[in-house]
């Protein structure tokens, strides 16, 4: 969808719910994706995580805002069918936060 909807997920998700982005985008190839920005009173950092997935045809589980219909590459549940552990281990937060964290040792 030409990186739509970007950064304006939250009001095409707010306007249409996840039921009508699996309906009208379900077995799209998808990625989400966390930037982290830091300055440290010199020079700005960014750290950037991100992940693959696809949208089913319906939502399945429970969570933030999209989880029910994020399928992470290489899975077969959505972020809301995975636990908060699973979920916590692969997402694009925690990729970028442990860039973040390396940047520190």
């Amino acid at each position: 969808m030409n990186n739509f909807p970007g950064a304006l997920i939250k009001f095409y998700l707010d306007h249409v719910g996840n039921k009508g982005i699996a309906k009208f985008n379900g077995g799209s190839k998808v990625y989400a994706e966390t930037v982290i920005g830091y300055h440290d009173g010199k020079d700005i950092h960014f750290f950037k995580g991100k992940i693959d997935g696809t949208i089913p045809k319906k939502p399945k589980g429970k969570g933030f805002g999209w989880d029910p219909i994020f399928i992470p590459k290489g899975y077969k549940k959505t972020f809301g069918e995975l636990t908060f552990e699973e979920k916590n281990n692969i997402s694009m937060r925690a990729k970028a936060f442990k860039k973040f964290k390396k940047h520190f040792t």
